[in-house]
């Protein structure tokens, strides 16, 4: 009896466990094959949803084995409806294709109908192609002008794309062009950068506390996906302006029958040397080149793998003596994939080599003097595999392996040089679980290991630390509300050799710290909420506040020998942020708020630093009153930056005591004696960018005109104060530029 029961018992386990399947796919653009990351794929009569990856890809584990009928909705795409039909197979795989649709719609983070919820820490940000084209700038679709608007980052200038972010620095932030990690995107003094929206699919923007995935920085993370080109025909995409011109061109590429590959080729350049010389007053000549190609294909039905290259650099020759050249460049390589194991598990990885140089140097009549050079090369490997539960939930672990040889040599105002060179290793392990408490609440526990600090931490040393833990915490609160919260901890162990007062800086001079030292580290604390009132509109507001337990800066101050190279600090910052978007096909409006309060402290001596921008609000708008024209508008306001006062002036007699000869052939010297760093504040500033654009079919493709007006109010925002003359030095006057681009 019980035997038989048993039996009855298993074979009944067994038709259910055979009545279910697991269906794999991804989403993709009907007109030219690309992915759509981010998608909301929904099983609306299961109820069951998922998010799709940076990839454009989903899974489904444990599906009932009947007809399903699959609701598909994505940005700036038609939602689509579909029915899976599965058969005899366990694993379903399908392809799921979207069509364009003419109105940009916003991000989408509350999906409703039970379908579960973006896995996006608090405050992250996709930015589509199509949002990047809103900004108004001088160079037409720069990504980075995209990013400077959004809330709590704060540049120096208001045309900069060199940028901070919640009271981190510049070098804090990392920036990820599929998956390899680079450390330099901006041409021209930051007036421009490299990443133009013709070539990226998606970026997604971490203002903190990001997850496991990402290490060795502690303020931001924006990880930039590129496309993959299209696969049905050729296309290409073009544009010049008054300074730029640029070309994409890509197509489908027969690698093999059925292949379903394809290519993509881009190329940027100057249209004159005297570039500089329009927005800052100088006749330096200035060159620079931008090129990325790329060549993919599909593996079976929903795998993936991909070559790219990409390159770009400056090039600065100063015309006068006392003035600094200087030089620029940055290339790589790589080869990335993605493919199911199985039904349930899917594994990515990156294969990449990089190299950047850097060179400044001061021409006197002496020759070239303190010259600050920087050199690295990184080799890396990244992968990572994601496991799918029944119950929805996921469970990834990936590693990141880089063995980058850093070379610099810097001299400061003391004439005392730094230099190093030498490779060093970096082996990270990281894991993250989603969990699926219940129906609305979500919780991501992430932990990262550096297997050098951790084996530090474990032995005799007294540096290193043992692993870095993550949480984000999801709750939908009704269907359209989203309440998040979050922590982490988060190391650096490489820092940038340049000032953070500096005024320009062309370049970022990369080292890493020595293995005897501590890395700098923080903790980041985040609580916030996204509502949609509707769906066309997106509220978001945040607070976070961050601890620098250990801050790492070169001693400028260094005057022997045995001085030493580096200083430790602390520091700590908090904020709030506020932002409304609204947005349909003939208007678009957006509206944002950041509070933000940073100190850093170095030796007891609290440091403001010029970056502790206490107010700021932005405002971009568009109206398109007739097919084809588009008005638009961006106007920023903020309180005044930190800048350090004059406390006086004193003469010093310039002679030798122990050389009586001098006391007849001396002279004074007029110095200047500086207050409090940072102490004072400039006037507040603001400005309106404004353009028009106008876009028409012509020939085979479309053509499109845009005139450009910066700073149309032309008020005399006060950028810095000359210490020399006395004078004040403004941002710069109003500017048109005038562009035209094509598509075909």
């Amino acid at each position: 009896m019980f035997i038989a029961l048993l039996v009855s018992l298993l074979q009944a386990a067994t038709s259910v466990q055979d009545s279910m399947i697991t269906i794999q796919g991804v989403v993709t653009d009907s007109a030219s094959g690309e992915r759509i990351p981010y998608a909301s794929v929904i099983l609306t009569d299961d109820k069951r949803g998922a998010v799709t990856n940076r990839n454009g890809e989903f899974v489904f584990a444990n599906v009932r084995r009947r007809a399903q009928n699959v609701r598909v909705s994505a940005v700036s795409f038609k939602t689509g409806y579909f029915t899976l039909r599965p058969g005899a197979e366990d694993v379903l795989r399908v392809r799921l294709s979207l069509g364009e649709s003419p109105t940009v719609l916003r991000e989408v983070t509350v999906l409703g109908d039970s379908a579960g919820m973006t896995v996006l820490p608090p405050g992250g940000t996709v930015i589509s192609k199509q949002e990047a084209k809103t900004s108004v700038s001088f160079f037409k679709n720069d990504l980075i002008r995209y990013v400077t608007r959004l809330p709590s980052v704060v540049t120096l200038n208001g045309q900069s794309s060199r940028y901070f972010v919640r009271g981190g620095g510049p070098d804090q932030n990392l920036v990820t062009i599929d998956g390899i990690r680079v450390y330099n995107l901006a041409h021209a003094f930051g007036l421009f950068s490299f990443l133009d929206p013709k070539i990226v699919k998606t970026s997604t923007f971490f203002p903190g506390n990001f997850g496991a995935q990402y290490g060795n920085r502690l303020s931001s993370v924006m990880d930039v996906r590129t496309i993959d080109g299209d696969k049905n025909r050729i296309t290409g995409e073009g544009s010049a302006d008054l300074f730029t011109a640029d070309m994409e061109i890509s197509g489908p590429l027969a690698l093999t029958q059925g292949s379903n590959s394809s290519f993509v080729a881009f190329c940027r350049l100057p249209m004159s040397s005297s570039l500089l010389k329009d927005f800052f007053p100088t006749d330096d000549r200035f060159r620079f080149y931008d090129g990325f190609a790329k060549v993919g294909g599909d593996i079976e039905k929903v795998g993936r793998i991909s070559a790219e290259a990409f390159l770009m650099g400056d090039n600065v020759e100063a015309q006068r003596f006392c003035d600094p050249s200087y030089s620029w460049n940055q290339w790589a390589a790589a080869v990335t994939g993605g493919f199911f194991v199985g039904g349930r598990h899917l594994f990515n990885f990156t294969l990449s080599y990089l190299k950047y140089r850097t060179y400044q140097s001061l021409q006197t009549n002496g020759g070239f003097q303190n010259p600050q050079k920087c050199e690295v090369s990184e080799p890396s490997l990244s992968a990572d595999a994601t496991y799918f539960t029944d119950s929805g939930n996921q469970f990834n672990v990936g590693m990141f392996f880089s063995f980058p040889s850093y070379s610099y040599s810097f001299t400061n105002a003391y004439g005392r040089p730094i230099t190093d060179t030498g490779p060093i290793a970096e082996p990270q392990f990281w894991a993250s679980y989603r969990w699926n408490i219940s129906p609305r609440l979500i919780a991501i526990l992430g932990l990262r290991w550096d297997i050098f600090r951790a084996t530090q931490f474990l032995s005799i040393w007294t540096t290193g630390y043992l692993a870095d833990p993550r949480l984000t915490v999801l709750y939908e609160f009704g269907d359209r509300v989203l309440l998040s919260a979050g922590v982490g901890r988060y190391h650096q162990r490489l820092i940038n050799l340049n000032d953070e007062n500096q005024i320009y800086t062309p370049f970022d001079l990369i080292m890493p710290l020595p293995a005897d030292m501590n890395e700098e580290s923080a903790w980041d604390y985040t609580v916030g909420a996204v509502a949609a009132p509707t769906v066309l509109t997106t509220i978001k507001a945040a607070v976070y506040m961050r601890n620098f337990g250990r801050l790492v800066g070169i001693n400028r101050q260094k005057v022997e020998v045995s001085d030493p190279d580096f200083v430790a600090g602390t520091g700590f910052s908090y904020g709030a942020e506020l932002s409304c978007g609204y947005q349909t096909e003939k208007y678009y409006g957006e509206v944002n708020y950041s509070y933000g309060y940073v100190r850093k402290d170095f030796g007891g001596v609290e440091i403001i630093p010029p970056y502790d921008l206490r107010h700021q609000g932005n405002i971009s708008a568009g109206f398109s009153p007739v097919r084809g024209l588009w008005l638009r508008a961006f106007w920023k306001i903020t309180s005044g930056l930190p800048y350090t006062p004059l406390a006086g002036f004193f003469g010093e007699i310039d002679m030798n005591p122990s050389d009586i000869r001098s006391w007849s052939t001396s002279y004074v010297r007029k110095e200047v004696e500086f207050g409090t760093l940072n102490s004072a504040r400039l006037p507040g500033y603001q400005s309106l960018d404004m353009s028009v654009e106008y876009e028409m079919n012509a020939f085979v493709g479309d053509l499109s005109f845009q005139v450009a007006v910066i700073n149309l109010l032309n008020r005399r925002n006060v950028f810095y104060f000359n210490n020399v003359t006395l004078d004040a030095e403004y941002q710069l006057a109003r500017t048109a530029d005038f562009s035209i681009s094509f598509k075909f």
